[in-house]
């Protein structure tokens, strides 16, 4: 026989792990974001470089932006790091936006004349968070034609 107290258990753990699924889901991937390619350019105001995915904050006409990078691993990966990017500089950032506020996950940066692509046909990585320490044989980043 099972106990109240054991059910009730059992029910805080189902919904925990319901939960939890839906916040992994949500936070891999693209599926908050519309399909269509979306691209704003603006002024960082701030930024993040670090685990799971580095963060720019962009002005673009008088909104910030939250502007998700790819995972860390993969962001230096493309040699886009904290010692390319000051507050004040102006990028473009291409990727997908979120419908309903001024939020985008990046899938490349253009700044000073080179372009960032984080999901490069090239890139040897085949998971989601790539090893910033495995060897480059590649070009670090794009000139911007």
């Amino acid at each position: 026989m099972i106990r109240p107290t054991q059910l009730a258990a059992r029910h805080a753990t189902m919904v925990s792990l319901a939960l939890l699924s839906q916040s992994a889901q949500s936070h891999h991937g693209f599926g908050n974001y519309t399909e269509q390619d979306f691209e704003i350019e603006g002024v960082v105001t701030d930024f993040f470089f670090g685990n799971p995915h580095p963060r720019v904050a962009l002005e673009v006409d008088g909104t910030t932006w939250d502007v998700w990078l790819a995972a860390y691993g993969r962001t230096v990966f493309a040699c886009f790091d904290a010692n390319v990017l000051a507050v004040g500089d102006t990028i473009r950032a291409i990727g997908h936006r979120v419908p309903d506020r001024a939020e985008m996950k990046t899938t490349k940066v253009e700044h000073d004349g080179r372009l960032f692509d984080f999901y490069p046909p090239d890139n040897p990585d085949r998971g989601p968070n790539a090893d910033p320490n495995r060897k480059r044989e590649g070009p670090c980043f794009y000139e911007v034609e």
